[in-house]
């Protein structure tokens, strides 16, 4: 696996996890604002934060739909929020859906509490995870 570490805004829980991830699966890792070229990476990892009811970030939204243009690849969705311990997907089924419907391959996702603080246990567990792909 030649990952790469896509996430949508610099500062915060997002900058964080995006810092570990690619820290613990030694890959590069980019902002998707700065429309970094994925041609050498078969497989993106993206980190996303919720924004409202089944909204994208802007960042997300503008990068998934006017500016990846790349074979299918395969990806990790990690989504970060406050989820309460309940099942929330909405961010996170938009970006699959488009993702599945482009032929791209999902590996495995997730949605992690992030407020009031970070579930750092899950986000290693999954690590790990990723880590055997």
């Amino acid at each position: 696996m030649t990952p790469i570490v896509l996430y949508s805004h610099a500062g915060g829980n997002t900058d964080n996890v995006a810092a570990r991830l690619s820290a613990a699966l030694t890959c590069h890792r980019a902002l998707m604002t700065d429309q970094p070229d994925l041609d050498a990476f078969d497989t993106i990892i993206i980190v996303m934060p919720i924004v409202g009811d089944e909204e994208l970030h802007p960042a997300v939204e503008d990068y998934l739909l006017n500016r990846m243009h790349t074979w299918p690849k395969r990806y990790c969705i990690c989504e970060l929020g406050n989820f309460l311990g309940l099942k929330y997907e909405g961010c996170r089924k938009i970006v699959e859906q488009i993702l599945n419907q482009a032929g791209w391959q999902q590996l495995s996702c997730i949605s992690v509490d992030s407020l009031p603080k970070l579930d750092s246990h899950t986000l290693e567990r999954w690590i790990d995870d990723l880590r055997t792909l």
